[in-house]
């Protein structure tokens, strides 16, 4: 899979990237909240029905005594009286367990939820640092850029402009001594498999082909791109000597 040049980076301007950063960060922010929210509506769901259980057994434990108080004056043998409350006994020692239990587990659900939220919130309180430091230097970063286009174009006479996805338009003036406004450009893109491929080129120049070969075999390097921009101005200012 073959990557993208870093050096194109620079002519496709800092705005966009800010923003595509800027939806990045967003999504990643809102999926965060989203599965800290989904988890706490877990834990609660799970929390009320440990207590519901509890209660409903609490109640049958209830029933279960006043039916046995009910049998218990029925009864007048006294051996039987003393088995069923031999039962009685077993019987709650077990519901008296089972409910300690389940107070357990739910009390154990409500240390876990409470921890749960305390990384959550702590990991969203670095996400957003994170974002809001991002942000920031992705702000200078911008500036920084900008403020270098403007020195090329008002000494150098370059402008480099977006024309469309993977694709700047590159101008240039102060070329031709005759008339300085004249605009000498081409249309530089990326094609995904060939690497940078030129669309449009006006005035047409003899060393395209050669320049672009050249930025094409060493695309990856920092200075291809910047040394494909110098050949075409030199190149863009031989015509204009030309036609004088």
């Amino acid at each position: 899979m073959e990557t993208t040049p870093r050096a194109f980076d620079l002519a496709a301007t800092a705005l966009p990237a800010s923003d595509r950063l800027d939806e990045r960060l967003t999504a990643s922010h809102g999926k965060l909240v989203r599965w800290r929210q989904e988890s706490a509506r877990s834990a609660q769901l799970e929390l009320r029905r440990c207590i519901q259980g509890l209660r409903q057994e609490r109640a049958d434990l209830e029933n279960l005594r006043l039916g046995v108080a009910d049998t218990e004056r029925l009864l007048k043998d006294t051996s039987v009286a003393k088995a069923w409350n031999a039962k009685l006994e077993e019987a709650a020692c077990q519901f008296a367990s089972v409910a300690t239990k389940q107070a357990e587990a739910a009390n154990s659900a409500r240390v876990q939820i409470c921890e749960t939220h305390r990384a959550v919130e702590e990991e969203l309180g670095r996400e957003e640092e994170a974002l809001a430091a991002r942000r920031c230097s992705a702000r200078v970063a911008a500036q920084g850029i900008e403020q270098l286009l403007g020195l090329y174009r008002e000494r150098l006479g370059l402008a480099i402009s977006r024309a469309a996805p993977q694709t700047v338009q590159i101008a240039f003036t102060l070329l031709d001594q005759e008339e300085p406004s004249r605009e000498f450009s081409l249309t530089l893109g990326l094609a995904s498999s060939e690497g940078y491929c030129v669309l449009d080129c006006s005035p047409p120049v003899l060393q395209l082909g050669h320049l672009l070969a050249r930025l094409n075999s060493n695309a990856e390097a920092p200075t291809a791109l910047p040394a494909f921009v110098v050949g075409m101005r030199k190149e863009f200012k031989r015509a204009a000597r030309t036609r004088m």
